[in-house]
């Protein structure tokens, strides 16, 4: 019988199964900085907002087209720990269901 659902990743330091995805730390720091750019007028607009449309593009294409793994935590622990893409879009389908 096939792992459905939470039973494909587990925490390797305590074993839980409750995990979650983490995001890329470029995209947050990009995207506030494009936020800051956006509300700060004239200096947020000729400086913030450009460097972080510039720098949050790149990010955001290399997370998700080209990384082949996926940043996970565990909610009990708060272990971060690295699985495959494709594991990560299995767990995804099979929680969907």
């Amino acid at each position: 019988m096939e792992p459905k659902g939470q039973q494909l990743v587990h925490c390797p330091s305590c074993g839980f199964n409750g995990v979650r995805r983490r995001e890329s730390v470029l995209l947050q720091i990009f995207g506030a900085l494009t936020l800051a750019g956006i509300i700060i007028p004239v200096i947020g607009w000729m400086v913030l907002f450009p460097i972080g449309v510039i720098g949050f593009l790149p990010a955001g294409v290399y997370e998700y087209l080209i990384s082949k793994k996926t940043r996970m935590v565990c909610t009990q622990c708060k272990h971060k720990f690295v699985i495959s893409t494709e594991l990560y879009k299995t767990l995804k389908k099979h929680l969907k269901n």
